[in-house]
């Protein structure tokens, strides 16, 4: 029995600790015991086995000495420095003289980058003559070609620079031009080929319009278009049946929101003695599709445009039950019924 458990028997037989507490320290001596004689078993007369002699790396070969790289000739040098941009700029100028053209060296300077001698030869060949500089420069830049100022003549437009610069900038092509005199459009002249190019005009509209027989003009064409009057709206407003229609009605029916959804509706409705007027004012005073059928369900067989249309004005028609009177719109002291036996009754007058 080691000397700590008899001290602790020792402590018992006096009474300062108990038997239990007693056991509880005899318990941990016992585990620090067990625990350093397993320590000591590890850390015994082991020993370990020797590390094998590693083997020796033999030593890289020499690296072999590379060839010589092969260079190409060098490239004849252009001229550099202020020397060699006047060099360039005599040359360049001594071919457009060999051309026939004669241009100052603050032109050739503004040319140079631009414009090629065949380009300017091929110009003067299509008829392009007198040309300065600046404007050869100008026709360059902005892919003016040759062949496109051939075939406009060959159409009737003989164009000075200022216009083939603009019909290029707005992408007038050769193609809209002859589909634009094909659909009757004849006498068309620059400015007016520009302004359609600028408002993006739609030629199929054009084709929509002449196919339910009405002819329209560039100017026409114009507004239309500014208004987002598309073929589908005019196809939608040739189904309302309306006689005498105009382009100038049409556009206003575009200036004031009228769209394909809505044309389609008032159609449907089939409305008796319906003019272009009647549309328009109904675009004006915002008339949908739910105020239509309102209108439909409160006068039934004996709609006309103009209840539509001051039911719209009023705005009230949802939350109380109004006719406006035949004789004065702001009358409203009239009960709407005995209103629609009035009419009724007049128009029984009428017939007799």
């Amino acid at each position: 029995m080691s000397e700590e458990q008899m001290q602790i028997l020792q402590m018992v037989a006096n009474g300062k600790i108990t038997a239990a507490e007693a056991n509880q320290l005899l318990q941990a001596i016992a585990r620090a015991d067990a625990k350093a004689e397993a320590q000591e078993s590890f850390e015994g007369d082991f020993e370990w086995p020797e590390m094998p002699e590693m083997p020796k790396i033999p030593p890289f070969p020499a690296m072999p000495n590379l060839p010589k790289m092969p260079f190409p000739p060098p490239s004849p040098r252009r001229g550099t420095g202020r020397s060699g941009r006047e060099n360039r700029l005599k040359s360049y100028g001594n071919a457009m003289k060999a051309a026939g053209f004669d241009f100052s060296d603050r032109e050739l300077r503004s040319m140079q980058h631009h414009v090629t001698v065949e380009f300017a030869q091929a110009l003067r060949d299509a008829g392009v003559t007198d040309l300065n500089g600046r404007e050869l420069t100008e026709m360059a830049i902005h892919g003016v070609r040759p062949r496109f100022i051939r075939e406009a003549r060959e159409l009737g437009l003989d164009l000075n620079v200022r216009e083939l610069v603009e019909m290029h900038i707005h992408g007038i092509s050769i193609r809209f031009i002859r589909k634009a005199k094909e659909l009757g459009l004849d006498n068309l002249n620059a400015r007016e080929l520009v302004e359609m190019g600028i408002h993006n005009v739609d030629l199929n509209l054009m084709s929509t319009f002449k196919a339910i027989g009405m002819h329209v003009n560039a100017r026409e064409m114009v507004d239309l278009s500014i208004h987002s009057v598309t073929p589908s709206l005019v196809q939608a407003i040739n189904g309302l049946g309306l006689t005498n229609l105009t382009v100038r009605e049409v556009v206003s029916m575009g200036i004031h929101g009228l769209d394909e959804d809505l044309l389609e509706a008032i159609a449907a409705q089939q409305l008796p003695g319906l003019t272009a007027k009647d549309v328009i004012d109904m675009g004006i005073h915002g008339v949908d599709e739910g105020l239509l059928e309102s209108a439909r369900e409160r006068y039934g067989k004996e709609l006309r445009p103009k209840d539509i249309i001051d039911m719209a004005i009023h705005g009230d028609w949802d939350d109380e039950p109004y006719r406006p009177s035949r004789h004065s719109r702001h009358d409203r002291g009239h009960d709407p019924a005995a209103e629609i036996d009035e009419i009724k009754r007049l128009k029984d007058e009428e017939s007799d």
